[in-house]
């Protein structure tokens, strides 16, 4: 007599499992890999705050002393329109994601202060109105090389430390108003 059950087991036995389907490669990342990208993260984003700090201290003294400053996403009409959602602006800071490029001093800042304005990465435009600045302050923008225009109305006359400013930054436009202020209204400056 046949016994159709052991049959039956035999057969079964005879299948073999189905090995498992290998996940793709490309979305596998060793532990290793994911340490450097976020060492990595962790690096530029420590460069980019301490950035965003200094700009951020130097925006505080300018207004401190009752200054004004104007941002690269402002435009000629400085209308506010921040590159980042708003939300991320007012959490982090504004300074995380713009650059400063408009200063106008009218009162005077310590030698720190001025420093740190003057070490703006992108400033274009300075100008000191009445502020008493002196040939040293004025041979500090030789390393400013985004200046493009800077204004110095001051009662002291500075051509010497212009002419060699004009001769060190050849894109400079560098004037000495000293007399009249010139006819600037606030906002409305010439950043391209």
């Amino acid at each position: 007599m046949h016994d159709s059950t052991s049959e039956d087991m035999s057969e079964t036995a005879k299948i073999e499992p189905v090995a498992p389907r290998p996940r793709p490669r490309y979305r596998q990342f060793s532990l290793r890999t994911l340490l450097l990208l976020v060492t990595a993260f962790c690096i530029w984003f420590g460069w980019l705050s301490q950035r965003a700090h200094r700009q951020a201290r130097a925006v505080a003294a300018v207004k401190a002393a009752k200054g004004d400053v104007h941002y690269d996403f402002e435009g000629r009409m400085a209308v506010w329109n921040p590159p980042a959602p708003e939300w991320l602006c007012d959490t982090l800071g504004i300074d995380y994601f713009s650059n400063v490029v408009f200063v106008r001093l009218e009162h005077p800042l310590p030698d720190e202060d001025l420093d740190a304005v003057i070490r703006l990465p992108k400033l274009q435009i300075l100008e000191f109105l009445y502020v008493d600045v002196d040939d040293r302050d004025l041979e500090k923008l030789k390393d400013a090389t985004n200046l493009k225009t800077l204004y110095v109305m001051s009662h002291d006359k500075h051509e010497r430390a212009l002419d060699d400013l004009r001769k060190t930054l050849p894109d400079l436009q560098a004037h000495g108003l000293w007399e009249a202020p010139p006819d600037i209204p606030a906002g409305r400056f010439p950043v391209e």
